[in-house]
């Protein structure tokens, strides 16, 4: 072939491969681009996302355990013993006393037999205001919630009412009892428990009025029959016996004095009198 036919040949397929090699390149170097751009906007969204959840998301109390016995504020239930009847209600209160210090939060645990109480209902009271961190939950025998002050008021100083609780005794006696695991924090005081106590609260069952105790005279009154002493082992001494007999004489007049207190004032009267 001609050496003039082969150059014009070779110069279209020259500059046909070198416009595919820049066009390679120029692809490659906008496809990179378009990356760094995309990593750019997900930094930034990531970036953007980290700042909202950091600066919007809700805050919670720190509460530890007592940590030097240093606590200033009282909590107690109020009435601490009062009566109601049986399967009725009364409202107990939870009163708080601060005193100078600010308290920002409190959680609350108390215990009560299910078997003994009417089914507790909690009502918030005055003294924090803020959104309950923690919502009222009555279960498995326990009362819990925790409550915060509002984030711009500094804390509640004072006293007033942390919540009210509505319950009463079924069959026996109705006890609300605090568990260690009730914590309060004050601004002065984040990273420990400032509760100095926290006082419980018992609620019974009315008892059978007394009635005044009659005295009926008789002529010939009936004198009380001796005891029957069991005779003493052979190997105490004589001392020993007499000692012996005598404990017995105190027991079973007890038991005598027992007995007529059962049948003048009932069983419940008597049994709360011996104890």
């Amino acid at each position: 072939m001609p050496k003039k036919i082969k150059k014009i040949i070779r110069k279209p397929i020259r500059k046909t491969i070198k416009s595919t090699r820049t066009s390679l390149v120029s692809t490659k170097q906008t496809s990179n681009k378009n990356l760094y751009i995309i990593g750019a906007m997900l930094t930034v969204a990531a970036l953007g996302y980290f700042t909202y959840r950091s600066l919007f998301r809700p805050q919670t109390i720190d509460i530890n355990q007592i940590t030097g016995g240093t606590g200033t504020v009282t909590l107690a239930l109020t009435p601490a013993t009062s009566t109601q009847a049986s399967n009725t209600t009364r409202n107990v209160t939870l009163e708080i006393n601060a005193g100078t210090k600010h308290v920002s939060g409190a959680q609350i645990e108390i215990t009560f037999d299910s078997t003994k109480c009417v089914t507790p209902i909690v009502t918030a009271g005055t003294f924090l205001t803020g959104n309950p961190l923690v919502p009222v939950n009555v279960a498995n025998g326990k009362i819990t919630f925790t409550y915060a002050a509002p984030p711009a008021s500094g804390g509640a100083t004072g006293n007033g009412t942390l919540a009210t609780i509505t319950t009463g005794p079924k069959s026996a006696a109705c006890s609300l009892v605090f568990t260690p695991n009730t914590y309060v924090t004050t601004t002065e005081n984040l990273t420990g428990n400032s509760l100095a106590s926290a006082s419980d609260a018992v609620i019974s069952l009315p008892g059978a009025p007394s009635p005044t105790p009659t005295l009926t005279p008789s002529s010939s009154p009936n004198p009380s029959p001796t005891p029957s002493l069991k005779p003493c082992a052979s190997k105490l001494t004589p001392a020993q016996c007499q000692e012996y007999q005598s404990r017995q004489v105190t027991i079973l007049e007890k038991v005598q004095q027992f007995n007529t207190c059962r049948e003048t004032h009932g069983l419940s009267y008597c049994y709360a009198q011996s104890r």
